[in-house]
């Protein structure tokens, strides 16, 4: 009995066993044919894929003459930054540079010039990655290839615009074509192309959706940067200003009046006349500048007053730079705008004291950058010796060491001033420049308060270490100018006066004015700019006598402080001949 149970409990299992062991092969039946379908469907899209690329599509229509080997790629995808409503500045941090840097860098390994199709591996890993990239764009371009190269002809009808990009916290501006991607939630989506840059070839910036920040809650636009190609070829790139003639020194210490022509010729001048070392010498009110030199003691006042001559002259900006870099150099040359350099030709002094004896001023026109290696070099236009001059290409790592520690160099841009100029130079100690329009409202720095008034629209005022410009609009035709030397420490100083209008670029009118005044006066002027005269008219505003200064002191206050002693020692006598009785 009991082995017959036995016996049905072990069939009834087997049986079990049996309909377990078909459900299971049934299931890897449909998953092997699952597979199959995937295998084929990952066969298919390889045939495609193969097909699309070799298809007249990719044909490329001009290749750009970094696409070579050797070229490097520094790919950084997704660098998201928050900023205001209305800024185009954008921020790329170190870290995230860093990161993206460490995540996307490719070396070029394969170049087909039929099809326009280039071929990268992966640094870090040195793993070959079958990623493509384009000359030009297609229509399926993503995911299959994305596109490095934009033709600079199908941009011309794009605005182009100068775009300040922060890498590695230093602002560089960059000329770029707009152009619409079209609108999205919220906002509009922008592209820019960099295709005339060194160091950044082709960089994609979109400004996309408004939104609100995260943080603060205040509106705000996502960027996101895409740096594509780093153009740190093998072949040395090489840029120049085009419209820098070379000038010679006239004297032996005239190399900053002919560098300062090589700029003013270059950017134009507001008169259209042709300017002589001499004359530049003269604009700034000694000509010992031209024929002895600068004392070194004097070369920061001396710097401020000849930035304001040649923005009083010339149609340009300065930014003086304490600590120029290549990349500086590359950014400005790009963009058209040469550099005044002080270097150090001589220094006095043992081991590492060494003492600058004799600055020379020579002119940046262009470089050669020779990415990952340190051989880079500047391109100068050097004004010496007289009479000649001389255009040299020197090793940027050396032109470096010479640079004068206070002042490396003075970066230019172009700028065209509107309106009329008040410029006061004073070689020796501090006196002060004022402006007061019919309406009482001052342009100048405020004794009591410790800083400069600006109270006219659209003034500006500047003090450039012995020299102070006023700017004032064009709609200010009627006003006094002050020259003030309550602050004098001499007994007396000289100054100039100069005043000019300029409407549209021109030199329109022009008053000058030499003279010495005493410590502790002041000078007022009255001013009438008159356009259609092209003339301007100044007065000296008679002072009362008893207004005037003897010494740095007030007549008024001395004749008070006489009367005083007089009455005192009448004062005096009297009391003593009522004693004496």
């Amino acid at each position: 009995m009991e082995r017959g149970i036995r016996r049905n409990l072990q069939v009834k299992v087997y049986i079990l066993l049996l309909s377990h062991v078909k459900m299971i092969d049934n299931f890897i039946e449909k998953v092997q044919e699952r597979l199959d379908f995937i295998y084929v469907l990952i066969i298919l899209t390889l045939f495609l894929s193969n097909l699309i690329l070799s298809s007249p599509l990719v044909q490329a229509q001009s290749r750009p003459d970094w696409a070579k080997k050797g070229v490097y790629l520094s790919y950084g995808w997704c660098l998201w930054e928050y900023c205001p409503v209305g800024e185009v500045d954008s921020r790329i941090e170190e870290i995230k540079r860093w990161a993206a840097e460490t995540l996307f860098r490719f070396d070029l390994t394969e170049v087909d010039d039929e099809k326009g199709v280039f071929k990268f591996t992966h640094l870090p890993s040195r793993s070959s990655l079958n990623v493509y990239y384009y000359w030009e764009n297609a229509s399926w371009s993503w995911p299959v290839g994305f596109p490095i190269y934009f033709p600079s002809d199908k941009l011309k009808d794009a605005p182009l615009i100068e775009v300040t990009i922060y890498i590695k916290g230093k602002p560089t501006t960059y000329r770029a074509y707009k152009v619409a991607k079209g609108p999205v939630k919220d906002g509009m989506e922008y592209t820019y192309y960099f295709h005339e840059t060194t160091h950044i070839l082709l960089l994609a910036v979109y400004l996309s959706t408004v939104r609100p920040d995260p943080f603060t809650g205040k509106p705000s636009r996502d960027i996101t940067v895409i740096q594509l190609v780093d153009t740190n070829t093998l072949e040395p790139i090489r840029k120049k200003v085009k419209g820098v003639s070379l000038l010679p020194q006239e004297t032996n210490y005239s190399c900053w009046a002919a560098s300062s022509l090589m700029i003013l010729n270059y950017y134009g001048t507001y008169s259209d006349k042709p300017l002589t070392q001499i004359e530049l010498a003269r604009e700034l009110g000694n000509e010992e500048y031209y024929s002895n030199g600068i004392r070194l003691h004097e070369i920061l006042p001396f710097i401020g007053r000849w930035e304001g001559t040649l923005e009083r002259l010339g149609k340009l900006d300065f930014d003086r730079d304490v600590s120029l870099t290549f990349d500086e150099v590359i950014s400005d040359i790009n963009l058209g705008r040469p550099i005044m350099a002080f270097i150090v030709s001589q220094t006095w002094g043992i081991c590492f004291l060494k003492i600058p004896v004799t600055l020379h001023v020579v002119v940046i026109v262009g470089y050669i950058d020779r990415p990952g290696t340190a051989e880079d070099e500047v391109i100068i236009f050097d004004p010496w010796p007289p009479g000649k001059g001389t255009e040299s290409i020197v090793k940027w790592t050396t032109f470096k060491e010479k640079l004068f520690t206070l002042i490396n160099g003075i970066r230019t841009k172009p700028q065209v001033l509107e309106g009329t100029i008040l410029t006061l130079q004073e070689p020796q100690h501090k006196i002060y420049l004022h402006v007061y329009d019919e309406k009482g409202r001052h342009v100048g720095f405020n004794y009591d308060k410790n800083q400069i008034e600006e109270e006219i629209p659209n003034s500006q005022y500047l003090d450039l270490n012995g020299t102070i410009l006023i700017i004032l609009p064009l709609n200010v035709t009627s006003f006094h100018c002050v020259v003030d030397a309550k602050y004098a420490v001499a007994p007396s100083e000289n100054y100039a006066l100069i005043i000019t209008n300029i409407r549209n670029g021109t030199l329109t009118s022009e008053y000058r004015r030499s003279d010495v005044i005493k410590q502790g006066e002041k000078r007022e002027f009255t001013v009438s700019v008159l356009p259609t005269e092209r003339e301007i008219k100044v007065e000296l505003v008679k002072v009362p006598w008893w207004q005037t200064s003897l010494y740095g002191i007030p007549v008024y206050l001395i004749i008070t402080l006489m009367v005083i002693s007089l009455l005192s020692i009448v004062g005096i006598k009297i009391i003593k001949r009522k004693v004496a009785r």
